[in-house]
């Protein structure tokens, strides 16, 4: 979406207020797959950034991707005299990209999805998927054990299932014992203390 151009309106409902429109911001995704460029997607005001990387995630139908490992950037380029200026902005996760994008009436803007460093974890889910003995996945640093149980939940399509219903066990076959870790624990930072 460039400020040069208007923002397209998205079809669908026919609320008229302004706070109810929905507008289609183009998100650059090549992080997800390389022969991704972009996709465009169609969101309200209100929608904000982690929403938006949820959309984008379900789009590709990468359940199993952990919303916690993206993040979005906006480019902004402004007209000067000079010559184009580019500054690189790094989205939180409350941000509002079709608001930001409307903030900028001096030049255009791009919206991208960027990927943090992860690591590998070993869910076994058979509790979930009878036929599954684990899943492995990429998660962040930042993601909690409640995180991991809702991306399974996702991924088997159980997301009407209570979180707190599952928990997860850290378990050592060399020393035998087990452990139930909290839903606040950060499985990566488990894995790594072994």
């Amino acid at each position: 979406l460039t400020s040069s151009d208007p923002p397209s309106m998205c079809s669908g409902g026919g609320a008229s207020s302004a706070t109810s429109a929905k507008v289609s911001i183009k998100v650059f995704a090549s992080c997800l797959r390389p022969d991704i460029e972009y996709k465009t997607l169609c969101v309200s005001h209100s929608t904000r950034a982690r929403e938006l990387i949820w959309q984008l995630l379900g789009k590709f139908k990468m359940k199993h991707r952990d919303p916690k490992l993206f993040y979005l950037t906006m480019d902004v380029v402004i007209s000067k005299s000079g010559g184009p200026v580019s500054r690189t902005l790094v989205l939180d996760d409350d941000s509002r990209p079709a608001e930001l994008s409307l903030c900028n009436p001096w030049g255009e803007c791009r919206f991208t999805l960027q990927m943090k460093k992860g690591g590998l974890v070993r869910i076994h889910d058979s509790v979930l998927m009878n036929e599954s003995q684990y899943k492995s996945l990429l998660i962040s640093d930042e993601t909690t054990v409640e995180d991991v149980v809702k991306i399974l939940l996702h991924c088997y399509g159980l997301e009407s299932f209570p979180v707190r219903k599952f928990c997860i066990y850290e378990h050592c076959k060399t020393q035998n014992y087990e452990r139930k870790l909290n839903y606040e624990d950060r499985p990566l930072s488990v894995q790594d203390s072994w």
